[in-house]
């Protein structure tokens, strides 16, 4: 029963990248196209084609800096690499200018800190 909904959902998965792709070859100049391909980019896990769009969007005068930057922090929470999405967050509250998209970085940034395995002490005594 749930085969065919995931079957489907594929499917439409595909469709959009495809249509994405072709919006952004006829129109590259087009500051919304970047942004929902890239999250289409990384629902699908096309991880290098995704950090190729990103690096290109981020050279594209007028688009929304911050976006790109916490999609580029996501690509890094998608690899594991914690401090590297830590780092593209820092970078992405610094064009963030209204208190709502503020709010979403560091609410992201708590969540990946919260992932991030937690150091062990070495003066920890043993209790008998």
């Amino acid at each position: 029963m749930g085969r065919g909904t995931l079957e489907c959902q594929w499917v439409v998965a595909k469709v959009l990248k495809v249509f994405l792709e072709e919006a952004m070859q006829c129109d590259v100049t087009n500051l919304n196209t970047p942004r929902y391909y890239i999250k289409c980019l990384l629902d699908n896990e096309d991880l290098e084609e995704a950090e190729k769009l990103i690096n290109y969007s981020l050279k594209i005068k007028g688009i929304d800096k911050a976006t790109m930057w916490f999609y580029r922090s996501l690509l890094s929470e998608k690899r594991g690499s914690f401090l590297n999405a830590l780092k593209f967050l820092s970078e992405s509250e610094k064009y963030c200018f209204s208190s709502q998209s503020l709010d979403v970085v560091k609410d992201r940034k708590k969540f990946i800190k919260s992932k991030m395995p937690k150091k062990k002490s070495k003066n920890r005594k043993e209790t008998k």
